[in-house]
């Protein structure tokens, strides 16, 4: 029998969580997992914030010619096989239906990395170590990939009531992991360079000393990992269902958020600390100094946010996709509110800075000709702006872009989906950066608002457009009467019924049609093509009542029945999702 068939023989599993077996539902959410999976998740971030402020200065240290281009071969490095490895990680823990065994590979690339950029120094030449760096980030990034399999762990092991708490626990636990990854830094600065000597030309100094306290958190990970392995496990079989396939539609929406996301917060990081020595003429001291506050404040509010998902449960009050379409109005509004628009008072200007009397703070116009007639915005509204919209706006999209992803899937091992969420994100990131460097060299910070403000615009029709498919696998909507919608088809009110069901179901997300015993070839045939009608608005139909009118015996080449069900096979062809009473 087709899929349609086989799900008409089956209870319908719920879709607040996987299904044990022996047909009996999870009613509770694994939180000793989630808090497993947060800590995880910190740990990654750590790996990766950890060589903030650490790498250029170590760099520079081993070689004093290393330049900028290979300091940035070292950091892309990381990003670029982190969006390699989590698909692969994604497909292979689809595959095996475990994720145990691409855990304990990721915790080991981490350690491994970790050990080589510590030990670093050892190898002879300049040259030898540049690209031993270049190594160690690279298999670090493909160990931090785990994070979408920890996603994917917590919308597994945790209820639909419970999904958005405990993903803003992981969600939580990666910004923590990014906002402390420095402030570890801090705490090896007494040791210096180059530090305290080991054995031969190996020292234990302030540059390296951060990768054996990461490889350390990689062993301490590992043993939190075993002892809860057999349950992230047992999750992930468990969810292992005959279920309806996801809408294409809703996961794409959220890849495409995902990319919107990442590519406007990369530009953001990427050309902040450029925009704002051009448009307040500040000394790099005096930029690093202000950066440095909005990030801390920024940090701050995001860590408020998800604090407040986690301790009010925030995903059973709000609306989630209200709240990503609202995120996306905020980091419209900063865009627009921070254009340099030709109607703002004043230009931008340039000076000589007077402490070494050469340096041009300001807008060079000798260096870029398109800072004539370019205006200034006011310091106070563009970080305002900076912290409150975009520190709040992007934590909850990865909080409630999050749920809502996870809730389109439905109650499966969603390691393969979260890391093609993954892999869009990192797109954005990758190619972010690149375009932006092009914009601002030629055409400078305007056509950069512009470009972000249209792909947010963009991303706002799509989400507005299609709202009605962000929904839960297989929910049934009712109408706004609260009962389902019943359709009684008789021959003496075919024509009205058909239509008004039609319509209804173009104006509403799911049907529940209750089908009575009187119905005929021709009512037959209507009903069949509106069915395939409705499809490209992806209705799915739950339909109820024992039809026994010899009608619905009706045969074709396109059309025909399962038994007293009244489902249409050729729906599957077409990936329908009936639902069934």
């Amino acid at each position: 029998m087709n899929r349609v068939g086989s799900i008409a023989n089956e209870n319908p599993p719920r879709v607040d969580g996987p299904t044990p077996p022996g047909g009996q539902q999870q009613q509770r959410t694994e939180w000793s997992s989630i808090l497993l999976a947060s800590w995880m998740a910190f740990i990654s971030s750590v790996h990766f914030s950890l060589y903030f402020t650490s790498l250029w200065p170590y760099m520079k240290s081993l070689d004093h010619s290393a330049s900028e281009a290979m300091f940035g071969v070292v950091v892309a490095a990381f990003s670029f096989t982190k969006i390699l490895a989590a698909p692969a990680l994604g497909i292979w823990s689809h595959r095996i239906e475990r994720i145990r065994p691409p855990l304990l590979l990721c915790n080991f690339l981490m350690l491994t990395g970790n050990v080589f950029y510590f030990i670093v120094e050892v190898f002879p030449t300049s040259i030898v170590q540049d690209y031993v760096l270049i190594c160690s980030r690279f298999i670090t990034g493909a160990g931090t990939a785990q994070i979408a399999l920890l996603r994917a762990h917590a919308s597994a092991a945790s209820t639909v009531e419970d999904r958005s708490r405990a993903i803003a626990f992981v969600t939580g636990g990666n910004a923590i992991g990014l906002s402390l990854g420095p402030a570890f830094q801090i705490a090896f600065s007494w040791l210096g360079f180059p530090g305290l000597t080991m054995f031969g030309p190996l020292h234990l100094s302030m540059f390296n000393c951060p990768a054996l306290f990461a490889a350390l958190l990689s062993i301490l990970n590992r043993k939190r990992k075993d002892k809860k392995a057999s349950s992230t496990d047992q999750t992930a079989q468990l969810t292992q269902i005959k279920l309806a396939p996801p809408d294409r539609i809703a996961l794409c929406l959220c890849y495409v958020l995902r990319f919107t996301q990442q590519f406007v917060y990369t530009n953001i990081e990427t050309i902040g600390t450029v925009f704002a020595m051009l448009m307040f003429m500040w000394s790099p001291q005096e930029v690093v100094f202000y950066e440095s506050l909005a990030h801390i404040a920024r940090g701050l509010l995001a860590l408020l946010v998800y604090v407040l998902y986690i301790v009010f449960d925030l995903g059973k009050i709000l609306n989630d996709r209200i709240i990503c379409i609202l995120s996306l109005v905020g980091l419209l509004l900063f865009h627009l509110v921070t254009f340099s628009w030709p109607f703002l008072p004043d230009n931008v200007s340039q000076i000589v800075d007077p402490r070494n009397g050469t340096a041009v703070l300001g807008c060079d116009r000798n260096q870029h000709p398109w800072c004539e007639g370019l205006k200034q915005v006011n310091v106070y509204v563009y970080y305002s702006l900076m912290i409150f919209a975009v520190g709040i706006a992007f934590p909850c999209i990865n909080a409630s872009m999050s749920t809502i992803f996870s809730k389109a899937v439905g109650p499966r091992l969603q390691a393969k989906q979260q890391s093609m969420l993954m892999l869009c994100g990192g797109l954005g990131r990758l190619l972010g950066p690149l375009m932006i460097g092009l914009l601002f060299t030629y055409y400078g910070p305007r056509a950069i608002w512009e470009l972000e403000c249209a792909v947010i615009i963009l991303t706002v029709v799509l989400w507005t457009a299609f709202y009605g498919r962000l929904v839960p696998l297989e929910s049934v909507f009712q109408n706004k009467c609260g009962s389902p919608i019943q359709m009684f088809l008789t021959s003496s009110q075919q024509a009205v019924v058909v239509l008004k069901w039609a319509l209804e179901a173009i104006l509403i997300t799911k049907v529940e049609l209750d089908v009575s015993t009187d119905i005929d070839n021709n009512v037959t045939k209507l009903y069949c093509f509106i069915l395939f009608a409705v499809k490209f608005v992806n209705k799915s139909i739950k339909i109820t009542g024992n039809v026994e009118n010899p009608g619905l015996n009706y045969q074709s080449e396109k059309l025909d029945y399962l038994d007293n069900n009244a489902i249409p096979r050729h729906l599957d062809a077409f990936s329908a999702r009936p639902i069934v009473g």
